[in-house]
């Protein structure tokens, strides 16, 4: 498993769960869930980012046709 992306915009979170009064598995279980919704946070923009280029490709545009049982 890949360590934890510390940014700068989470890195507030990761000082957090540091200065927090719990016991070493706790804090580990606590790192490891965030370091696993990164991972999928990540997932999901990278899927968003190759649709919005799918998209962008003219020849793959859905074209809809209309439907002729009104």
């Amino acid at each position: 498993m890949s360590a934890p992306n510390k940014s700068n915009e989470n890195s507030s979170i990761y000082e957090r769960i540091a200065t927090i009064r719990m016991s070493q598995s706790e804090r580990t279980s606590a790192i490891a869930a965030m370091a696993e919704g990164e991972q999928i946070a990540d997932v999901i923009l990278s899927v968003a980012h190759v649709l919005r280029l799918l998209l962008a490709m003219p020849n793959l545009r859905p074209t809809f046709k209309p439907s002729f049982k009104h």
